[in-house]
């Protein structure tokens, strides 16, 4: 049931905020830079991810519910000679995370989850808009133990605008050291270095979308249309080292992106400004701890 749990919980990092060990620990923190040579603008980002409570229902063999309360802060700077607005430069993204796992027979299981989230750069009072949902429905299959497939449906933002698209994820285990991780948002290849040591390289899909709290004009958008919104994602590639003891995981990862998008749009998400983004050098941090 524990390994189970653990792979679908892995696929919250479509939301773009958890790590596949996110779902494992208390309480977890990554910070990231992506530097802007050449480009409009760069990003640093930071995480934070606390567990609620569990509750298992009949000693969970009908399932368990769960809750996680996360925030991440997004800072943008902007090169000179980009067009630059105060309002850009912060974005808040504060969450609740409800979370139900399952596991339907001997070879099946289920998770499903509903994310609300408020996300903004509250540069005014809270709106209605800054309100966004995101929703999970996962199915997983494996028939032995060194093979596992999951499968199913998540409500996002996270492409530039809320739309249902297709997850899916297949985990191979190779040998005693090596596993492969196929899908979509994330691929990963695994080399299990010793018992408290992991290296990874992965390729994965990474951003946020915020609401703006004041509508922004210029005369280079799009037909004159107002700026109501914020889109922007990354697709990086790296190198990450995972080091674990007892309760308590490290991870410090190396990469670089693939491809870039910065974008303002309008309240129908269409696009009214883009910004110049060129792939550059990204690092991140991270550590989780149980308690």
């Amino acid at each position: 049931m524990r390994r189970i749990i653990i792979i679908l919980l892995s696929l919250v990092c479509i939301s773009g905020y958890s790590q596949t060990v996110g779902g494992r620990y208390d309480f977890n923190f990554d910070a990231r830079r992506i530097w802007s040579k050449g480009s409009s603008a760069g990003v640093k980002s930071l995480k934070l991810d606390k567990r609620l409570f569990n509750i298992r229902f009949d000693k969970g063999r009908k399932g368990i519910f769960s809750s996680r309360l996360n925030y991440s802060f997004a800072r943008i700077t902007f090169d000179e000679q980009a067009l630059h607005f105060t309002d850009l430069e912060k974005f808040h993204n504060i969450g609740l995370n409800l979370n139900y796992v399952r596991r339907i027979n001997q070879n099946w299981g289920f998770f499903g989850s509903a994310m609300p989230q408020l996300k903004s750069n509250f540069a005014e009072n809270l709106k209605g808009d800054d309100f966004y949902i995101t929703a999970f429905a996962l199915f997983t299959y494996s028939k032995n133990k060194d093979r596992r497939f999951s499968f199913g449906l998540a409500y996002i933002s996270t492409l530039g605008f809320p739309a249902p698209i297709p997850v899916f994820m297949y985990w191979i285990n190779l040998n005693i050291k090596w596993n492969i991780t196929i899908g979509f948002p994330r691929l990963n290849f695994e080399y299990d270095i010793d018992k408290k040591s992991r290296l990874s390289i992965y390729a994965e899909l990474e951003g946020f979308n915020s609401n703006l709290s004041k509508d922004l004009s210029h005369p280079n958008f799009k037909d004159e249309k107002l700026a109501q919104k914020l889109s922007y994602r990354d697709i990086i590639t790296g190198l990450e080292y995972n080091y674990h003891i007892k309760e308590f995981s490290i991870r410090v990862n190396c990469g670089y992106t693939l491809n870039r998008n910065f974008a303002l749009q309008d309240n129908n998400y269409k696009k009214v400004y883009g910004y110049d983004m060129k792939n550059n050098l990204n690092i991140g941090l991270g550590f989780g701890v149980s308690f």
